[in-house]
């Protein structure tokens, strides 16, 4: 077992997402003078979270929410069940914001709630109280009743955090699973074989939340977009009729290209004026396919 003082662990399956955390954790033990005392490690998903938990002595867990293999929410759950000398603090890092997955991240055992992109003065805050009172001094985990899940300071600006073009690197893989499925989508997709590509029209979906969380313009949308495949979930497309098959491949073709746009006004042409316009087309291309659905069924 590692015996260093401090140990913080980032939970995530995007690297990206893993790498930024990893290094404003780093920046804030460096501010502190704790560099030479400490280990950040990295897990990708929630069974390999739970493995390390076993065999490290972590302070603080920092853990996605939605994760292949094992959620965070259900490794939080195993982690308290795990025979430690002292229980870490966990984290939930998030895109989620809906009371609901607060709520169960609570009740398997997390301490704090933070929403992505998560910002260095989250980090600082988050660090200064969950850990720092302990750097000198152990506390047995039946004494830590943290429950902050009131936290709020991932929400920001969009237009200020795109200006600096550096912030574009937080989306990279986002944006390239958005790309590469995009082209193909729109190009192959017609009424006959929309049951075909919903798998990466809902992978194009999901990276794109990724995108949008955290920023305070565009909240409803990653709500609608949410709520909209988990409406979609499981449905066949392919038992429709060829009149609203067609409806829902023109809806679902826009949906895709928009966000093509979409990517264009935010990271190219920073025109957020054009990006809001475009957020309520594709809310609304979610909401009409929505209806179809529901009338259906």
């Amino acid at each position: 077992m590692d015996n260093t003082k401090i140990q913080i662990l980032v939970v995530d399956d995007a690297k990206l997402n893993v790498k930024l955390l990893k290094m404003l954790v780093e920046t804030w033990l460096e501010n502190q003078g704790l560099t030479k005392y400490s280990l950040v490690d990295t897990a990708y998903d929630g069974e390999e979270a739970l493995d390390k938990v076993a065999t490290h002595n972590y302070q603080v867990v920092f853990m996605d929410v939605m994760m292949p293999n094992m959620d965070g929410i259900s490794a939080t759950s195993g982690i308290r069940l795990l025979d430690l000398a002292q229980q870490p603090t966990v984290i939930m890092a998030t895109a989620l914001m809906d009371s609901k997955t607060k709520q169960s991240a609570k009740k398997a055992g997390a301490s704090a709630y933070v929403t992505k992109p998560i910002k260095y003065e989250t980090v600082e805050v988050v660090l200064n109280k969950y850990i720092h009172k302990d750097i000198l001094t152990t506390t047995s985990s039946k004494q830590q009743t943290f429950t902050d899940f009131d936290f709020d300071d991932g929400t920001i600006d969009a237009k200020t955090f795109l200006q600096d073009i550096t912030n574009l690197d937080y989306f990279l893989d986002n944006i390239d699973e958005i790309s590469t499925k995009q082209e193909m989508v729109l190009y192959s997709i017609d009424e006959n074989n929309i049951q075909d590509y919903i798998k990466d029209i809902e992978l194009i979906l999901t990276n794109f939340t990724k995108v949008l969380t955290g920023f305070i313009e565009f909240e409803k949308l990653t709500y609608t977009i949410t709520m909209f495949m988990c409406k979609i979930d499981n449905v066949d497309f392919s038992s429709y009729d060829q009149k609203t098959r067609y409806q829902l491949y023109r809806l679902f073709y826009s949906i895709v290209d928009d966000i093509s746009h979409w990517l264009q006004d935010t990271f190219i042409n920073q025109d957020l004026d054009d990006v809001l316009y475009i957020n309520k087309t594709i809310a609304s291309s979610c909401m009409q396919i929505e209806s179809i659905v529901a009338f259906k069924n």
